[in-house]
């Protein structure tokens, strides 16, 4: 897996809410149980990283030309682009 700019650069625009994806969404990364806990974590009001991701994740839903073009489908596809 080549090297995403969320991963090179953390203080980069969606971060969070690619590297959220990633690690629980991409099929290659992901584990069994990865939906429910990442519904778990969601549910957590004191946790910083899902506050964020929930806020980025709420501006992509309201206005998706808002992500770098192909940044999701990187994060969440197979690596042989399926």
């Amino acid at each position: 897996m080549s090297i995403r700019f969320w991963q090179a650069n953390p203080e980069a625009p969606w971060t969070t809410l690619l590297s959220v994806v990633e690690t629980y969404c991409h099929p290659e990364i992901a584990t069994d149980d990865a939906y429910e806990r990442l519904q778990r974590l969601a549910k957590r009001t004191d946790d910083e990283e899902m506050r964020t991701f929930k806020q980025e994740l709420g501006e992509a839903i309201a206005d998706p030309s808002q992500l770098p073009k192909d940044a999701l489908f990187w994060a969440a596809q197979y690596d042989d682009g399926s």
